[in-house]
């Protein structure tokens, strides 16, 4: 009796949204001509593809960052590891904010900046900063890149926390700004880790040269849901 309720049992990951956002992400499907039906949140498709790439550690858990336009996606797994997963309301869209805020630029013109000058787009102020000051100790500016490791950082130990057992293995960045000059490196060093880039493309055919594809991550992790087979 006992090994019948145990094969009974199933694993549920619930996901919560609001009515509204379904409703515009069906509208948005409806008015293209197709038929909506399931609705992924963006960790199921990420694991989708993380799956479909990689094997999950034996011990331990690996963790994929997902650094989009609107928010920034983290996923802790490991065959012995609970699943876990934080949206950080911090991506691309906001850096640009910033970049006008701080550059007194337009959107577009923010943008470009982020994607040429990456990590250093604020480097510039700090200097105006130091030329002014007659005197004092010199304090580095912490930037909008140093509150996206900070997230990150806080996630992770709240991570480790719950899990006492657990370690990082391997750590994968991809979304469309996981490409911005310097980000990789500058997470790396304030974390003391090693990132790897999330190769999307690892178990799919592609004959396409693509500038940035780690920012189709979410796309072909959706897209894997309507395959039949592996």
């Amino acid at each position: 009796e006992t090994y019948q309720k145990e094969l009974d049992k199933i694993k549920v990951i619930l996901v919560t949204t609001t009515k509204n956002k379904i409703k515009d992400h069906a509208d948005i499907i409806n008015n293209s001509g197709y038929k909506s039906g399931i609705f992924d949140a963006d960790p199921i498709a990420l694991s989708n593809l993380y799956q479909h790439s990689y094997e999950l550690p034996e011990q331990g858990a690996d963790v994929i960052l997902n650094i989009g336009h609107t928010s920034t996606t983290l996923v802790a797994w490991g065959k012995n590891s609970s699943f876990f997963t934080r949206e950080i309301e911090l991506a691309g869209h906001n850096i640009n904010k910033k970049i006008m805020q701080e550059l007194n630029i337009d959107y577009k013109a923010a943008s470009i900046e982020k994607e040429t000058k990456g990590i250093n787009v604020f480097n510039h102020i700090e200097t105006n900063q130091e030329n002014e000051a007659s005197s004092g100790i010199a304090i580095e500016k912490k930037t909008i890149f140093n509150d996206l490791v900070d997230e990150v950082r806080k996630t992770l130990r709240f991570y480790m926390k719950s899990n006492n057992q657990s370690f990082f293995n391997t750590f994968y960045l991809c979304g469309g700004c996981a490409k911005v000059p310097g980000l990789k490196d500058f997470i790396a060093s304030s974390l003391n880790l090693k990132i790897e880039d999330f190769d999307v493309f690892k178990n799919i055919e592609n004959d396409n040269q693509l500038e940035n594809p780690l920012q189709y991550s979410l796309a072909i992790g959706l897209a894997l849901r309507g395959l039949e087979e592996w």
